[in-house]
């Protein structure tokens, strides 16, 4: 047993370590006594996973302590087993906030059955008088018991942020000093004939309702794995969805139900879902072979999915999606995404392209893909350290148009070799501007004839060139490409 006299345990934001050591698995154990101990604060325990364990601790431990704060804990999933609540006796202030993955504050053991003071006993807390919860996406309730909960000195209780939160408890709850509870932004007061259980049930029925009419919703990914989307018809407002995955996430796919919320919606954004290997699976967005249209999808944005290798899941069946209503797509910090345009899919709207730091893309899309990129007006691919071509030849007669592109920009792709790798002629009768970074790699921007009738300049690196008849991109590139190789060489020769 060792026995620790401090008064305070505060641990700051930064490591997830105390004296250098990962946290324990629980924090405490039954095997340490804090006598003495009056404060608790624990910030940014992005590791830590259980507080306390279920062993009972001995009557002296924590028999002081009067404030426990709680922040950025996100995988914490339970702060106080059962075993814990009598030690507790002199808490005063309970403040947690922004830990994604807390279901329940106190919880009683998942046994077969439960004994009598678990189910029909009471837990009294003669001190406390403050409770603050902020930004707890997943948490259901305060205690997942039945048994009664008497808060004698509770005069503070602050709810914010917990929208999946139904109840307080599931037995009776005794607050006689608590004069309203602040829910959301709204203060309601507390009465004998409403108390905190009926006020936050009837808040919780008036956000559903709340988001029904909403037109913008951001939702954890924690939330749509558990079924939040139980109706497709229960957002009929709904214009922009964005999906935030965090640390614990193991979705590997979206569910279908939200796959077909893109028939309704406007924009689409998903970020940090660490797991997500595809994002839509095709088999939702067609029934009976025919062409399936998501008819008001304009914008759609994926950000830091580091597993993610296809947009749509691959099949082996002939699919035909149409986007034809998409303007604008972008794609940053995918690492392994390998395909981002299905040559099956319709893209006739789309506008803007932005690719970022997609390191296994060799290829943006097929040359038969292009031709179908009528109203594309901007590509900007950077930090792709894996690209070889933009555009990859899948048939090597005609030529590819792309009537309306007026800006291209390519920046820090070191393995490039050209735009495109096929012999077909490439018109560009709107580019207007054509920026190249860091592609030292590239020796040309076509194998076959390129056309930029409204192209008077382009940079590259630093300088600019002008465009003529006889010096076209083709020519500019080249020429820097065999210069840069010769200085290369020379610089060997004088080096060696």
């Amino acid at each position: 047993m060792e026995i620790f006299s401090n008064g305070i345990i505060s641990i700051e934001e930064g490591k997830d370590s105390v004296l250098g050591a990962p946290y324990p698995k629980p924090f405490f154990t039954h095997k340490v006594s804090f006598p003495a101990l009056e404060i608790l604060r624990i910030d940014g325990g992005n590791s830590l996973e259980m507080l306390w364990n279920k062993n009972k601790p001995i009557a002296s431990s924590f028999c002081k302590l009067r404030e426990i704060s709680i922040e950025n804990c996100n995988k914490l999933r339970c702060m106080f087993p059962w075993s814990i609540v009598k030690s507790l006796a002199f808490l005063e202030t309970l403040n947690i906030f922004s830990c994604e993955l807390l279901e329940r504050i106190f919880e009683t053991e998942k046994r077969s059955f439960a004994t009598e003071e678990e189910e029909n006993g009471e837990i009294v807390f003669n001190r406390l008088s403050r409770l603050e919860f902020d930004n707890l996406p997943s948490l259901l309730c305060f205690h997942s018991g039945k048994c009664t909960l008497k808060f004698v000195a509770l005069n503070f209780l602050k709810i914010r942020r917990c929208h999946d939160m139904k109840t307080f408890s599931y037995g009776i709850t005794n607050t006689p000093n608590l004069q309203a509870v602040e829910i959301g932004e709204n203060e309601v007061p507390v009465s004998p004939t409403k108390g905190i259980n009926d006020i936050i049930q009837a808040f919780f029925t008036q956000e559903i309702e709340f988001l029904q009419s909403m037109r913008d919703v951001e939702l954890r990914l924690k939330r749509v794995k558990r079924g939040f989307w139980h109706k497709l018809n229960s957002f009929p407002q709904l214009e922009c969805l964005r999906l935030i995955g965090c640390e614990d996430d193991d979705m590997v796919c979206l569910p279908s139900e939200v796959s077909e919320v893109l028939y309704n919606i406007r924009t689409f954004k998903i970020e940090n879902a660490l797991q997500l290997v595809h994002v839509f699976e095709n088999e939702v967005l067609t029934t009976n072979n025919h062409v399936q249209r998501c008819a008001k999808l304009k914008e759609i944005y994926l950000w830091d999915l580091p597993k993610l290798t296809h947009v749509w899941k691959e099949s082996s069946e002939v699919i035909t999606v149409s986007l034809d209503s998409l303007e604008h797509m972008e794609v940053r910090r995918c690492e392994n995404l390998k395909c981002i345009v299905p040559s099956s899919f319709s893209f006739l709207n789309l506008r803007t392209l932005i690719v970022n730091n997609c390191n296994r893309m060799v290829n943006l899309f097929s040359s038969s893909v292009a031709n179908n990129l009528e109203n594309l007006e901007k590509i900007e691919i950077s930090d792709c350290t894996g690209m070889t071509s933009i555009v990859i030849a899948d048939e090597e007669n005609g030529e590819i148009i792309f009537k309306k592109l007026r800006c291209l920009g390519l920046d820090n792709l070191p393995r490039l070799f050209s735009f495109y790798s096929g012999k077909c002629m490439l018109k560009f009768p709107s580019l207007e501007t054509l920026d190249i970074f860091q592609c030292n790699q590239m020796e040309t921007f076509s194998v076959g004839m390129v056309s930029t009738a409204s192209l008077e300049s382009m940079t590259i690196g630093e300088s600019e060139f002008i465009i003529s008849p006889t010096r076209d991109i083709n020519v500019i590139i080249q020429h820097i490409f065999t210069d840069r190789n010769r200085m290369e060489g020379s610089k060997e020769k004088r080096e060696g």
